[in-house]
């Protein structure tokens, strides 16, 4: 197999960071539109590498299974047998064991509803294509199974195949582009150019700095379930207030129909640089009774966040002799939207509270402690400031 001056640019090192473990440190300074990484296809774990490499009797079990799925089932295939091509590559692949337990253990009552919702259902998934691998390979377990399909850093969407009848067929596995760490931070480019797919930085790097790719605009439950890790001051990261909101829209039968028919009852949240429109939307629509909505404009304006929530609703949405499309009726009905909105932010965080006090410390759990950690720090100034704008302007 191929060494890792094959792939990488001669300016990068491995590196142990105190912070975030192996990476790539820059050996020299590293300008914008530099080549980072450069491997051949050939050597590409993709759905037309791995099908070449299975004897009929398995392609028959497996080449109806997602590429997400049959990588996975590969991956296993692979790793219990005693020679491989790609053992070398494997033998750097990190260990999922722990991760595997967020998966597996009861433990899953700590985490939110809408992320113990993503994980019954990945593994309802991870389950059936369980199912299918199993005819092929009697011998491995459900956890091995799960681990290979949690090694989620390595895997992209690539334009390899141009005849792909859908996304999941242009999946890859790339070895070794795991070493890359993430940040939200840098921008990097792809690109397949003459069999070759690429890396290319569009942030330059100062000798000695690390070295980073962007897996993706992820909130820190995203990253821990598909990645392992989360990090700090994520400004991806948001707070769902769905279960509050939902128990404040109940107490009111008609508006919570209406809110229901145009879609609106979910995704409330709240992150360091806004309060999401979804949020101010439905708890504005609160204050009013339907009839005096003009529910042809609700949803264009639901879709344009960046129009001020007063002067959207004051002048376009609400209609009869009281508003009058008034600005000022729209601001006062603001004030209650902020009052609800701050009240919703009070529960979530003593919630988090309490959940920080019940965690044990246990490595991936204590990863669930920080992201709570930070949810808190992202709520707390909203209650100690008397206009929400002081936080967001």
């Amino acid at each position: 197999m191929f060494s890792f001056s094959d792939i990488f640019s001669p300016n990068l090192e491995i590196f142990e960071f105190s912070d975030t473990g192996r990476g790539l440190r820059a050996k020299n300074d590293i300008a914008e539109n530099e080549i980072l990484f450069s491997i051949s296809l050939d050597n590409v774990l993709s759905r037309k590498t791995v099908l070449h490499s299975l004897d009929l009797k398995a392609k028959e079990y497996v080449q109806n299974l997602k590429t997400e799925d049959l990588l996975s089932s590969y991956i296993c295939i692979e790793r219990n047998k005693s020679e491989s091509f790609w053992k070398p590559y494997f033998d750097t692949l990190p260990s999922c064991s722990d991760l595997a337990q967020i998966y597996l253990a009861d433990f899953k009552d700590i985490l939110p509803e809408y992320v113990k919702n993503k994980i019954v259902a990945k593994n309802e998934t991870f389950r059936a294509s369980f199912e299918t691998l199993k005819k092929i390979n009697p011998n491995v377990d459900y956890k091995q199974f799960l681990e290979a399909s949690l090694l989620g850093t390595q895997k992209i969407l690539l334009n390899i195949n141009k005849d792909a009848l859908s996304k999941n067929d242009s999946i890859s596995m790339i070895p070794f582009f795991d070493m890359f760490n993430h940040s939200p931070n840098v921008s990097v480019d792809t690109k397949v150019e003459n069999n070759t797919f690429q890396i290319i930085t569009k942030t330059p790097y100062k000798s000695g700095e690390q070295v980073f790719i962007n897996y993706g605009s992820h909130d820190n439950w995203t990253l821990l379930l598909e990645y392992g890790f989360t990090i700090s001051s994520n400004p991806m990261h948001q707070v769902r207030l769905d279960d509050i909101l939902l128990q404040y829209l109940k107490s009111n039968k008609e508006t919570f129909q209406f809110i229901e028919k145009i879609g609106l009852l979910n995704e409330y949240f709240v992150s360091k640089n806004e309060i999401g429109w979804r949020l101010q939307t439905v708890v504005l629509l609160t204050q009013y009774t339907h009839e005096n909505i003009d529910l042809a404009a609700t949803l264009p304006i639901v879709m344009n966040n960046r129009k001020t929530f007063e002067e959207s609703f004051g002048k376009r949405v609400f209609k009869g002799s009281k508003n009058n499309g008034s600005y000022i009726e729209a601001m006062k009905i603001s004030e209650r939207v902020k009052v609800v909105i701050k009240k919703a932010v009070e529960i979530k965080l003593a919630q988090l509270k309490e959940k920080l006090n019940s965690i044990e410390n246990i490595k991936y759990i204590e990863m669930v402690k920080n992201v709570y950690k930070e949810e808190c720090s992202i709520l707390s100034p909203i209650l100690n400031v008397r206009d929400l704008e002081d936080i967001y302007t």
